[in-house]
């Protein structure tokens, strides 16, 4: 795994921060170690301790109603996309061959955030196209990304419409079908 994946890319906010912070004192060379010491260690703390609480823990962090059961937990993006990955891929390449289904599909998505995950994971190694679809509010930056594809969606192609399990976003699926 990347480290930016394991971390998440809002960490380089807080780089940047303490960059600006330690140009702006302009001291020495030790008073900015002494000025560094506590964010990085609790950026290590942070990092050695997530790491196996993401693996092993054997709960979820944000243990609701069963129906949004997992919508706050950060742990689950982390985990089972390479699992994901190996039924996918064995699914989609039994489904050609079989001529269940072509070579060319499309994944589509109905919101920004299994998208991106479906996008990086799941479509960029296996070279399939992925779009969202939706509302600017649902799909975000995959408004103007779908504007650099557009060759990906073709009249009678097939299409593969992997929802949102979150049962807020059910009745999105009726809407935009």
């Amino acid at each position: 795994m990347k480290p930016a994946a394991l971390v998440g890319t809002g960490i380089y906010k807080y780089h940047a921060a303490c960059a600006f912070y330690l140009s702006a004192k302009q001291q020495t060379q030790k008073k900015y170690l002494e000025d560094y010491w506590f964010p990085l260690g609790l950026f290590l703390v942070i990092v050695i301790a997530g790491i196996p609480l993401i693996k092993f823990l054997p709960a979820q962090l944000e243990a609701g109603e069963e129906r949004i059961l997992g919508k706050a937990d950060v742990t689950l993006d982390m985990n089972g996309w390479k699992q994901f990955f190996y039924k996918f891929d064995s699914l989609y390449k039994s489904d050609i061959s079989t001529g269940a289904m072509k070579e060319n599909a499309l994944i589509i998505s109905d919101y920004w955030f299994p998208a991106a995950h479906l996008d990086y994971y799941i479509a960029q190694p296996l070279h399939i196209q992925l779009m969202a679809v939706g509302k600017l509010t649902d799909i975000h930056h995959y408004a103007w990304l779908n504007k650099e594809r557009p060759d990906c969606l073709k009249v009678w192609m097939h299409i593969l419409y992997i929802p949102l399990t979150i049962m807020d976003h059910a009745d999105s699926t009726e809407k935009l079908f």
